[in-house]
């Protein structure tokens, strides 16, 4: 048996079950940075080792040797045992749902992976409710696993719009999928302000309650229904929003952003006082477009948002288009 989740605070969760079988933790930040489709399952791989290293002051060959050992694990899982999915709601772990299940193909072994319905995060759940949960796994359909190829196969799509089918088509089976590929498509620049909803939601904390990053990180969160950033996801955000000469947000003593190292929990980056600089009072304001301020380089599943017109923008209704 073969239990596959999010990251190591839920192996540890599951471990401590005493159920039988291996805990393999996914440990990939899917809505961060390249997953285009235009690569195969190693050079996919390679590229996430590349991207996951240099966010996160990894080494690649670690990252990579740590993906090449995860996929071998499933599949070897995929030919001879039964695999249990404990993915939670939000965004981050429904990414990775969606990978995982892509990469099950049952029709020769006959064996359907199997969801564990989660409802809350499992750093958070009593063992009681997980044990519940446990009991209460279900096989995945074939037709709910044809949906999340489907999915994940438009996520890494160079044209988003496929994904709106995806996120009005919710599924008894996988029931948070439609809901976080709607989140997902909020992370596109809007056209009002040009500012991404979790860029927004951390320039609105700082101008109001937020003193600090570790305050406007908590405050960001709170208005996310699930909760998918972490704290490095969210301090990716800042350092883009903090760069350049023209920033939309830098420490109230007037230095960068970036001068900081977010990987110290307790230093600077986390506690300093921040605040919004001019040019970040007049994105939020919808005076300035956020892409002609700060150019884009960033990703989006398989869509690379980049310069200062970037192709693609989110409407008032949420729907996505190109800009012409």
């Amino acid at each position: 048996m073969l239990h596959v989740t999010n990251g190591d605070v839920a192996v540890g969760r599951i471990a401590s079950l005493g159920l039988e079988g291996d805990v393999l933790p996914w440990q990939d930040v899917l809505h961060d940075g390249p997953v285009p489709d235009d690569l195969n399952a190693a050079e996919l791989r390679r590229t996430r080792a590349e991207f996951l290293a240099r966010a996160h002051g990894l080494s690649p060959v670690e990252v990579l040797s740590r993906l090449q050992r995860r996929d071998a694990r499933l599949e070897r899982a995929i030919e001879s045992e039964e695999i249990l999915l404990w993915f939670e709601p939000d965004l981050y772990d429904q990414l990775q749902l969606l990978q995982v299940l892509d990469a099950c193909d049952c029709e020769e072994t006959g064996s359907a992976p199997q969801s564990v319905p989660l409802d809350t995060c499992l750093g958070f759940a009593s063992d009681s409710t997980l044990l519940t949960a446990f009991e209460d796994r279900a096989p995945v359909s074939p037709d709910d696993r044809e949906f999340a190829s489907r999915a994940w196969g438009r996520f890494r799509s160079k044209d988003p719009t496929s994904l709106e089918a995806i996120a009005g088509d919710p599924r008894a089976g996988l029931p948070y999928v439609a809901g976080a590929i709607r989140r997902l498509l909020e992370e596109y620049p809007c056209n009002s302000r040009g500012l991404a909803r979790s860029e927004a939601q951390l320039l609105e904390a700082i101008a109001g309650e937020a003193e600090t990053a570790a305050e406007a990180f908590r405050v960001s969160a709170n208005r996310e229904e699930y909760v998918y950033l972490g704290d490095a996801s969210f301090a990716g955000y800042l350092r883009r929003l903090g760069a350049g000469d023209r920033s939309l947000v830098r420490f109230a003593d007037g230095g960068p952003i970036s001068a900081a190292d977010p990987a110290d929990v307790k230093g600077r980056f986390w506690h300093a006082p921040v605040q919004l600089t001019s040019e970040g009072r007049a994105v939020l304001a919808g005076q300035l477009d956020r892409a002609e301020v700060l150019p884009f380089d960033h990703w989006i599943g398989g869509v690379h948002l980049e310069g200062t017109n970037p192709v693609w923008r989110r409407d008032a209704a949420g729907h996505i288009h190109r800009i012409s």
